[in-house]
Order: C-alpha cells, then sequence, then structure tokens
C-alpha cells in the first residue's frame, strides 16, 4: 500500500496529532507499506520528528498573513490545493489519512480526486467529513448515531477503544511492569505536548502542598510547552521530581506509576491499557463528554475542566487517594485493563488492506 497522511502540530494544537499518525505509520511501514506526510511549517511543528524517524515529509511553508497556526484558522481551499499537488506528483496513493481539526468536509472534498480512499482520524464527531473510513476512539454511547448525520452511509467506522492507536511500546512495558498493588507511590504528571493552560504547574503546585506524603512524581513536557522555563525551576527545586521532555512515549513511566494526573487526551486510554488510575483534568471541550462517561463508569477519576478547577481540588483528591481516605476513588486494574485491548492498529490495517 501507498499511503500519505495529513497531519499538523503546533504550539496551539499540540503534538498528539503528529504522535498517534507517527505510531499508525510507523506500524503500517513495518507491515509492507510505503509512508509519507504533509505537514505545514507551522510555529512549534514535528516535521523533524518525523524525519528522524526515516519518514518522507512534504513541507507546506507557513502563511504568515493569516493566524495559520490555530486548526481554525486554516485557509482550506489553499491548503487543499497545496496538497492535491503534492499527491498528484507522488501518487498514485492507496490512502490519504487526515488529522486535523482544521480540515473540513470541503478540504476533503477538494481533495478526493487525487486519492483512492480518505481516512478520517476524529475526536470531535460534530463535523461532517466525505471519507471512506472514520477512526474515532473515544469512549461513548451513541457514537454510531452521531455520525450518522455526519458522513454518507457507506463510510466504514471504526468507533470506541478497540480502535485506539497505541504505540507497541506499551505491550511490552505491561508485559515486563511489577503489580500496581507492589509499586511504590509514584504520580506520573503528563498534560499534552502544549499544555496551553499550564496544568502541568497547577500539579506541581498541588502536590508540593502534601510533600509529607513522601511521594516521589514524573512531570514529562515536550519542546512545545511555551511554560518550560518555569516548570524546569519548579522539578529542580523540589526533592523526589524528575522533569522528563520529549520522551518517545510514556510505557517506562507508566510502567512504574500508580497514578496518572493528566489531561483528556490519548493519554487516559494508554493509562487504562496499562490498569492505571487516573486523575483527570479536561482542557478541552471535545474531551468532556468521553471523560464523564468514563467517570461515570468509575474507569477514571474526572475533576473537571480547567476552568473550574483549581490548585485545592487537585491536593484533597491526590491527598485522599494516596491515604485511601475517600469512597470516591474507584477503580480496579482488571476492570481498567478490559477498556482498551491494545490491537488498535491491527485492526486498522485489516480496513485499509481490504478496501
Amino acid at each position: 500500500m501507498n499511503i500519505i497522511f495529513r497531519v499538523d502540530a503546533s504550539t496551539n494544537i499540540g503534538s498528539g496529532h503528529v504522535r498517534r499518525c507517527l505510531i499508525l505509520a510507523s506500524y503500517l511501514r513495518n507491515r509492507g507499506a510505503n509512508v509519507s506526510f504533509i505537514c505545514r511549517e507551522v510555529i512549534g511543528n514535528l516535521c523533524c520528528l518525523l524525519e528522524d524517524a526515516q519518514f518522507i515529509v512534504h513541507r507546506l511553508p507557513f502563511d504568515h498573513s493569516s493566524a495559520g497556526n490555530a486548526p481554525h484558522d486554516m485557509r482550506v481551499g489553499d491548503d487543499a490545493i497545496s496538497s492535491a499537488a503534492i499527491i498528484d506528483k507522488h501518487g498514485p496513493f492507496d490512502w490519504l489519512v487526515i488529522d486535523h481539526y482544521g480540515l473540513d468536509q470541503r478540504w476533503e472534498q477538494a481533495i478526493s480526486q487525487s486519492v483512492r480512499n480518505l481516512f478520517v482520524i476524529d475526536d470531535l464527531a460534530s463535523h461532517s467529513h466525505s471519507c471512506n473510513a472514520l477512526l474515532n476512539h473515544a469512549y461513548l454511547t451513541g457514537l454510531h448515531k452521531r455520525y450518522n448525520s455526519l458522513v454518507a452511509q457507506n463510510t466504514h467506522l471504526l468507533l470506541g477503544p478497540k480502535y485506539f492507536i497505541l504505540n507497541p511500546a506499551f505491550h511490552i512495558a505491561k508485559s515486563n511492569a511489577i503489580p500496581l498493588a507492589s509499586r511504590n507511590q509514584r504520580i506520573l504528571i503528563f498534560f499534552g505536548g502544549a499544555d496551553g493552560t499550564d496544568e502541568t504547574t497547577k500539579a506541581i503546585h498541588s502536590l508540593q502542598q502534601i510533600a509529607s506524603f513522601n511521594i516521589d512524581v514524573d512531570v514529562v513536557i515536550t519542546r512545545q510547552n511555551t511554560h518550560g522555563d518555569c516548570i524546569r525551576t519548579l522539578v529542580q527545586n523540589t526533592k523526589r521530581y524528575t522533569l522528563h521532555e520529549d520522551l518517545p512515549d510514556l510505557s517506562r513511566l507508566m510502567a512504574r506509576a500508580t497514578i496518572v494526573l493528566g489531561a483528556g487526551g490519548g493519554t487516559i486510554y494508554e493509562s487504562l491499557f496499562m490498569g492505571l488510575p487516573s486523575i483527570v483534568v479536561t482542557t478541552a471541550e471535545h474531551q468532556t463528554a468521553a471523560a464523564r462517561q468514563l467517570h461515570q463508569s468509575k474507569l477514571i477519576l474526572w475533576l473537571g475542566s480547567t476552568q473550574s478547577i483549581a490548585t485545592p481540588a487537585i491536593r484533597d483528591t491526590i491527598k485522599s487517594w494516596v491515604s485511601k481516605a475517600s469512597d470516591k476513588l474507584p477503580l480496579e486494574p482488571g476492570k481498567l485493563m478490559n477498556v482498551v485491548d491494545g490491537q488498535g492498529l491491527a485492526r486498522i490495517e485489516k480496513v485499509l488492506e481490504n478496501s
């Protein structure tokens, strides 16, 4: 198969889209596919990350005449023309994989003549799409019904956590991890690549207030985090804290953690696969519905959205958790692991091969 991805990363939209596409692209390449990327050179792009992984990246220039760095400011028509020119020159391609909130049905329709099949990776379930297959890994009942009015009847829908794009490194880490009950208390903090609302700093301040519990803390940030300097200073001045930057994945840290404190994105599903309890603060509106349902199913502890959660709420929750003093604390590792089985990549490949 010949496959090309259209995906971006930036200081505004973070790194999650590119990183999950990199996982899928690496898997497909290892299975014999020819894979390349189209990415725009917005501020905070990850073109070099993809190139370091030995993928060809066709770079679209950053348009300084528009905001460009935000997904909703994308000039859809211009982007479709530029992307189609690359596809026509380097094709033919069996599949174009699109993972981008700023590229909607208009873009898909404009580019459809240049590729045989379109595969959309979506998190929103709120916009119409013209594609052959669509993936949304969210833990949400009624997801099929949502898409009934958003895609054509013959669109192949890959919905739910069974299709979550999990880095194969987690399988290795899980098999080598010691049982959760045997681990020393260790909290993993990760609020995504960009963390525009600086939840990482809020989390560190919260945990500093319960230092007497002698908890080890791993803090993870990326180069896209504009608060990095302040976070580095905080961590350097706090005992039992370790800072990690630009990790390829969180598998090694999750294998030794006892709690994950983070946002409502893909990290939740990685934690579920590993059987790790998660305390979640959602940082984007589209994360809320799934986080609420996971919370109601006692699969995570969702505190609320960033606008409504202050340092004391995080501090008190962690304090209750580590002291086992709250009946709000779910969660049974075996139940968590049943949500994500880690076979999403193989299921996606099957769809691509059979279409």
